[in-house]
């Protein structure tokens, strides 16, 4: 159970970084990601992973639509969750075409597409704020912290702006740290 004091902090984290979002023009969002996706190839753990977990962006995330079609022309697996009431599952996709509109106006796998029964690789995480332990703050729904918790054997990396990263963020128990953080100017 969240403190009363831990939610007021998550709760202001989040709106401070709603706002620097909000903020930022197409053609900025586009630079970032850039850089961003330049460090994420960089890696050893992305260059040796087979399949890819990852969440499609909305409202001004790093754009990992361009991630997505990078690395299914690798020929990598590409992994993408559904939302179905409280919990998620991921869905196999060939093409960014296998993809529909779903819960909260994000992107998808369409029913048809085989659901993953592996449950284990190299997952990139959305979230609003992150600091330098890997902690992070998710959008409030808890759909990671629960997959994880059912599913654990994944390498957890997170995609985000320079502005997301604070000194220290409070996190709860259940709360899940990612094992990389990756942003325009490096990775912790």
């Amino acid at each position: 159970m969240e403190t009363t004091t831990n939610l007021t902090h998550k709760k202001q984290i989040r709106n401070i970084v709603r706002g620097q979002k909000k903020n930022l023009l197409p053609a900025e969002i586009k630079e970032r990601t850039q850089k961003i996706l330049k460090n994420l190839y960089n890696t050893n753990e992305y260059r040796n992973a087979e399949r890819i977990y990852v969440y499609v962006n909305y409202n001004q995330e790093v754009d990992t639509s361009l991630l997505i079609k990078e690395a299914l022309i690798l020929g990598k697996e590409i992994l993408v969750p559904r939302v179905m009431g409280e919990e998620m599952e991921f869905y196999r996709i060939k093409t960014m075409d296998d993809l529909e509109e779903g819960a909260y106006g994000i992107l998808e796998p369409v029913k048809t597409c085989p659901v993953d029964k592996a449950h284990e690789g190299f997952m990139i995480l959305p979230g609003l704020a992150f600091d330098k332990k890997h902690h992070r703050i998710g959008y409030g729904g808890g759909f990671y912290d629960k997959y994880l918790y059912r599913y654990p054997n994944f390498y957890k990396v997170a995609l985000c702006y320079d502005f997301q990263i604070f000194e220290e963020i409070v996190t709860e128990e259940q709360d899940i740290p990612v094992d990389c953080v990756i942003f325009e100017n490096g990775y912790y």
